[in-house]
């Protein structure tokens, strides 16, 4: 009696351990994808401190910058391509738990690429803005701009910012800010002479990498994917560089379309619902997606 009791529980067991590795093995193209590029971004972060440290990366004008973004835009692509591949797939011939599944964790793997793209970017806009800020207040110590200085003081301080976002407070790289002397943090910004004594100091001494700003700013970084992908738009974070509201826009509508597609197979109007015994409309067996 025991045991005819037990083997309904154990079937039941093995039939749910059977639809949780079909959802896997289904969705394996996300789930590598959004791992691959979560570990890239934050792998390049990395080396591009070690680049900055070791002294092989100085400048304005970065190359390698820009083959490094070259290389994270194919991040994105191959996500849409492996999120478009499953729901292909699960659309011509998947169970209807499959196709929501399949639809949901492509959102969530949507957030968190992005996410990670976001982080990287903060990481490089910051020390664009830390090495502008310095290259600024030094123009403004050479002989030509004595006399402008005196006359107009407090009213040349640099205005301009080549941030990535707005409301992630946290920096990533510190720049001429955190070399001034005798200046109290709460004190609020130092006075522009301050600044121009820091000037003084080598680039490399002035820019460092701020390790303890990594977990803040990713978890901003989340949370901004998460609020973009949903267009609820607080405000309290917004894109300042063009190729950053470009990547909001993309991520926006790919939220959108993933909405509206989990929409339609709920209400029945996607896809081809198939019984286990019949083979799937496009001649893809049970057993293998790819």
């Amino acid at each position: 009696m025991l045991f005819q009791r037990a083997d309904p529980i154990a079937r039941k067991s093995g039939k749910m351990m059977g639809s949780i590795f079909e959802f896997l093995k289904t969705n394996r193209r996300i789930l590598a994808t959004a791992g691959i590029s979560l570990f890239l971004c934050a792998g390049f972060v990395e080396f591009s401190e070690y680049l900055w440290v070791s002294g092989q990366m100085y400048g304005d004008n970065i190359p390698l910058e820009l083959m490094v973004l070259v290389l994270l835009l194919s991040i994105p692509l191959s996500l849409f391509y492996a999120i478009f591949h499953v729901i292909h797939l699960t659309l011509t011939g998947a169970s209807r738990n499959l196709q929501l599944g399949s639809v949901l964790l492509s959102y969530v793997a949507v957030i968190v690429v992005f996410s990670g793209f976001f982080y990287f970017q903060c990481s490089i806009s910051d020390l664009n803005e830390s090495t502008a800020e310095y290259r600024y207040y030094e123009k403004l110590r050479t002989p030509a701009m004595q006399a402008s200085v005196k006359r107009y003081g407090e009213t040349l301080r640099r205005t301009a910012s080549m941030r990535a976002f707005q409301g992630i407070s946290p920096v990533m790289w510190r720049g001429i800010r955190a070399k001034v002397v005798g200046w109290p943090e709460d004190a609020g910004s130092p006075p522009i002479e301050k600044l121009l004594q820091a000037s003084r100091l080598p680039l490399t001494d002035v820019i460092s990498f701020n390790h303890q700003a990594k977990v803040p700013v990713f978890l901003d970084c989340l949370y901004f994917s998460a609020v973009t992908i949903t267009s609820t738009g607080y405000g309290d974070i917004t894109p300042l560089a063009r190729f950053s509201k470009i990547l909001v826009v993309i991520e926006s509508v790919s939220g959108v379309l993933l909405v509206a597609i989990g929409i339609a197979i709920a209400l029945g109007g996607l896809g081809v619902e198939t019984s286990p015994a019949a083979g799937t409309p496009d001649g893809h067996d049970g057993g293998e997606n790819w």
